[in-house]
């Protein structure tokens, strides 16, 4: 079974990072198809074979000496002599000489060879050039050559050409189908290969499986947001969406959420809910707002308590004054109600931040503070408290003691696994009581996604009406 979900995983690694293997693969095939077609200098070879009788054109008396080792073997040890001779500066020079070529003896050295064509009396030689009829009439030439040198050195007449050497049509160096291949499964292999390691760079909580992987808690929420409803995102989900769009999949995505907390308040015991993240930026005062505005049309009456009082956002997402909040209340010891919200939404109420104190963590790690949440608690069914990120200052894990549940915010592809498990690891050393983690702002481009899809459909039987 793991091995399935392993190899699950690395499948979708590949589809995750699809378009870069795409794109790097068709640029391998680019490049292969180029460095082919006008990159490579193209290369002509011509062969000329010749046959070698040891036994013609020695006589009688030598036949008989060497009869016993057989003419055949005889002329296949000539072969190898002659194919050094081939080679050798007297038949090379003469060549050169007589087609009056530009070229050194050492040039032309490596556009030829001489090879014994397996272990036969066949001596073939064969010359490159860019030119094809060059290459045929240098190794014809050769041919010549080494045919009256052998007469003259040897004395003997042993050699006989059996097939001349003929322009050749086509390079020999240049196979654009089989560079072509070989390029785009290198760019394949090579694009893999990044994908795999961008994937194992990335140390990031992504997805709900790394969220139990990596931080052994449940996921209450994800949201899924596709390119296609980006309207709906606003500047980094800053806007209270389920608001004003109630019907988009990312509103359907905070239902969700509600719907856990519910199902966490069966015994009634689940009130005060703490929502923080491990870093800044990750969501946790958009989830919030929104969880909170779903909690109050479900008709439950809902209170929002910023108690971050270093950054406060609350009012800014509501558009309420902050001039009196949490920390002018326990301050003056006024009562709540005269300064709470109440006409936000319906059955919703906030409590602003108020002014930002010079010791945001003595005032909630205070008598006081705690006896004002408990005392909230006698006028609403929910109160959902907003709080700095856990990591950088203590605010988040010194409140965690004080509320029923804790909510970890965790914003895809943001945060480090490293960091959320040590947020994690703070609230646990309190005993807080975390219900679960909110995956936000995964980027969803399929159409088939079926939050996309149900928004859409009722859109579209909206329109047809």
């Amino acid at each position: 079974m793991e091995e399935t979900i392993e190899l699950r995983e690395l499948f979708e690694i590949i589809l995750k990072r699809k378009w870069l293997i795409i794109v790097i693969t068709l640029i391998a095939l680019i490049i292969g198809s180029v460095y082919s077609i006008y990159m490579v200098t193209p290369m002509y070879k011509s062969d000329t074979t010749l046959m070698v009788n040891g036994s013609k054109g020695l006589s009688a008396s030598d036949i008989a000496a060497s009869f016993d080792l057989g003419s055949i073997n005889l002329s296949q040890k000539l072969v190898v002599t002659y194919g050094e001779i081939v080679k050798s500066r007297i038949v090379m020079e003469q060549v050169i000489e007589r087609l009056e070529l530009d070229l050194t003896y050492a040039e032309l050295m490596r556009k030829t060879t001489s090879q014994q064509v397996g272990s036969t009396e066949i001596l073939r030689i064969s010359v490159e050039d860019q030119n094809p009829e060059q290459a045929a009439l240098i190794a014809n030439t050769i041919s010549d050559v080494f045919v009256k040198e052998v007469m003259r050195i040897l004395k003997v007449n042993n050699v006989e050409t059996i097939d001349v050497a003929i322009p050749s049509e086509n390079p020999f160096n240049i196979k654009t189908t089989l560079n072509i291949a070989i390029a785009t499964v290198l760019g394949l292999m090579l694009s893999v290969f990044l994908s795999f390691l961008m994937e194992y760079m990335d140390q990031t909580i992504k997805t709900e499986k790394d969220v139990e992987k990596h931080l052994g808690l449940p996921v209450v929420g994800v949201f899924r947001i596709s390119l296609k409803l980006q309207n709906y995102r606003g500047d980094q989900m800053k806007d209270l969406i389920v608001k004003k769009h109630p019907k988009s999949p990312v509103s359907e995505a905070y239902r969700a959420v509600r719907t856990n907390i519910q199902f966490a308040n069966i015994d009634k015991d689940t009130k005060t809910i703490l929502v923080t993240s491990a870093t800044p930026g990750e969501g946790k005062s958009t989830t919030l707002s929104n969880v909170a505005i779903t909690l109050a049309d479900a008709g439950n009456k809902v209170l929002i308590m910023d108690c971050d009082f270093r950054k406060p956002k609350v009012h800014k997402t509501f558009e309420i004054s902050n001039a009196v909040g949490i920390t002018d209340l326990l301050l003056s010891g006024e009562d709540f109600q005269a300064h709470v919200h109440k006409a936000v939404h319906k059955n919703l109420h906030i409590l602003t931040a108020g002014r930002v104190p010079s010791n945001p963590s003595e005032i909630l790690d205070s008598k006081t503070m705690k006896q004002f949440i408990e005392h909230l608690k006698t006028f609403y069914d929910f109160i959902l408290i907003d709080t700095p990120p856990v990591l950088p200052v203590t605010d988040a894990v010194i409140l965690s003691t004080y509320v029923d549940k804790v909510i970890l915010v965790c914003a895809s592809g943001d945060v480090a696994i490293d960091y959320a498990k040590r947020a994690k690891e703070s609230l646990d050393k309190v005993g807080a009581d975390i219900l679960g983690v909110v995956i936000n702002k995964i980027n969803i481009k399929s159409r088939n996604h079926y939050y996309y899809y149900y928004y859409h459909e009722k859109k579209k039987r909206k329109k047809n009406d």
